[in-house]
């Protein structure tokens, strides 16, 4: 008796599911990760905007206003007392969160001496998933 050397519908159909099953249990643990390392990636953006911004206060003993703003720490503000600025400032440009937006400032803070936040992924300020530098402050 001669067997057949190919697969039935049946077998096919369940190698197919179970495949569809395990893509999508991976495709979910990535799509997450991403999400987290996104907002990581934010937090050390503020953190390293925040260290800026403390090497400007120990130059010039105060830091950027808020109309002056985080280009500041990229190039020399208007101000006749910001003396003896670095060349190529505090930051080399200003970063963006990883959503492409530009970082949120307030000098002096409201919830600190200065306040940096992202508006995180749904572009919305004031939003619950606002990523600042005093929430872990508090």
């Amino acid at each position: 008796m001669l067997r057949k050397k190919y697969f039935s519908l049946v077998e096919l159909m369940i190698v197919v599911s179970i495949l569809a099953l395990v893509a999508g249990i991976v495709a979910k643990n990535v799509m997450g990760s991403k999400h987290k390392a996104d907002i990581d990636l934010t937090s050390v953006k503020i953190s390293n905007i925040e260290g800026a911004l403390d090497l400007f206060k120990i130059a010039h003993n105060r830091y950027p206003t808020t109309e002056e703003g985080l280009k500041a720490l990229v190039s020399k503000p208007d101000d006749p007392d910001v003396e003896n600025y670095p060349d190529g400032g505090y930051l080399k440009k200003i970063p963006k969160d990883p959503w492409g937006n530009e970082f949120l400032y307030l000098s002096p803070g409201s919830n600190g001496a200065v306040d940096i936040w992202s508006k995180g992924p749904d572009e919305n300020p004031g939003t619950e998933d606002d990523i600042t530098n005093w929430a872990d402050k508090k």
